[in-house]
């Protein structure tokens, strides 16, 4: 059973957050564009891939007249608690536990990011978690021990995903150590934090997202309910172009309905 602890303070800020959103939901029509892939973002990667191939219309041809519709979040000190996990906003005495599953080949680079090569590059991309205040860290519940991060990030190609312009949302990544792969960790910490940003913060959709040769990423989000939305060509951070499939999951208490833009990319069904 899961447990989430809030302060006063913190549901002050969710009311905030969630009336600051809602408004935009009817004010907002058109957003500007941003895109980010993966918890260890790369810009634009993904609308300058299919502008390229002439899928897309140029920026300036969208009028875009308001803020975008990527849901405001920060952490604000909030503890997600599941039967294994404790997830919490990162600290400065996380720095070993992180380069620990950071450095280990094959982690990053199945999210398209290369593994670190020192603690310094660890500590440096930690203190961005924490400034930033947008990644869960993945705990052990038994020892308090870091094994791995869920990020709420803001979702991209935001002018031209015109079906999520009455909507609220942003895009979920997550890594985990190595050592704790096939334990159903992932979706524990994934499933609860889908349930804090649905029931708590009143979120319409999310998105994820995986490298087609990442099979253990696809089941993961397979199991948390999210269906396999647009597939697109990606550049990762390595350089390299990979075929991936970008997800989609709403909020089932809710009534979404969705006018699909782009549908030479689209494999909702």
């Amino acid at each position: 059973m899961r447990r989430c602890y809030t302060t006063v303070r913190e549901r002050s800020n969710i009311i905030s957050s969630c009336l600051t959103a809602r408004f935009r939901q009817v004010v907002v029509r058109c957003v500007t564009a941003r895109f980010a892939k993966t918890v260890e973002k790369s810009g634009n990667v993904w609308y300058n891939e299919l502008k390229s191939e002439g899928k897309l219309p140029y920026k300036s041809e969208f009028n875009v007249v308001g803020e975008n519709m990527n849901a405001d979040f920060r952490i604000n000190g909030k503890v997600i608690e599941t039967e294994r996990l404790i997830l919490r906003p990162f600290r400065q005495t996380d720095l070993e536990d992180f380069y620990e599953y950071a450095s280990v080949e094959g982690v990053g680079e199945m999210a398209g990011w290369k593994h670190h090569e020192s603690i310094a590059e660890s500590q440096s991309i930690m203190n961005s978690f924490i400034s930033n205040d947008k990644i869960f860290a993945i705990c052990l519940k038994e020892n308090n021990k870091v094994i791995g991060t869920v990020g709420i990030e803001k979702y991209g190609l935001e002018d031209a995903l015109t079906e999520f312009k009455d909507y609220y949302g942003r895009e979920l990544g997550y890594v985990l150590s190595k050592d704790y792969w096939g334990n159903g960790l992932v979706p524990e910490a994934v499933n609860a934090v889908i349930d804090y940003l649905f029931n708590e913060l009143d979120y319409d959709f999310l998105l994820c997202g995986y490298y087609n040769f990442n099979e253990r990423s696809k089941r993961v989000q397979i199991k948390c309910g999210f269906r396999p939305y647009r597939s697109l060509t990606m550049t990762t951070q390595m350089g390299t172009k990979e075929q991936g499939t970008l997800t989609l999951l709403t909020n089932p208490g809710k009534n979404i309905k969705l006018d699909f833009s782009h549908r030479e990319t689209l494999i909702f069904e």
